[in-house]
């Protein structure tokens, strides 16, 4: 009796090691496919996001890292060439709502820069 019920715990367990490891597999699967196909949809595209990504990322990084007191002659000028390639990209991918939202990005970003130079 114990040895059968030994044996339904391990198949059972093998079961669902063997369930989670195709689930996860398929997660792998998914996400590749995601990737390839938003880079084989509009290649210029994928590479002007990929360049908005880049300079998102390294002006935040810069804000965080120097948030008592940033540099915003520095920080500005990455958001705002992240905000100019990502509307691009937006409009070759006609995604109007993210497009909007970039081109508002860059005219605050260009205010900010603005303010930072102390020009209004």
């Amino acid at each position: 009796m114990v040895q059968n019920v030994l044996d339904y715990i391990t198949h059972s367990n093998l079961c669902i090691n063997h369930s989670r490891q195709r689930e996860n597999t398929r997660l792998v699967v998914n996400i590749k496919q995601f990737w390839i196909n938003s880079y084989t949809s509009d290649k210029v595209a994928f590479w002007f996001e990929l360049v908005s990504f880049i300079f998102t990322v390294q002006a935040s990084m810069l804000l965080a890292i120097r948030a008592d007191a940033p540099d915003m002659l520095l920080v500005y000028p990455g958001f705002l060439i992240g905000a100019i390639t990502q509307a691009y990209a937006s409009y070759r991918r006609g995604a109007a709502w993210v497009m909007m939202i970039t081109i508002y990005f860059v005219f605050v970003n260009i205010l900010g820069i603005g303010v930072a130079l102390r020009l209004w």
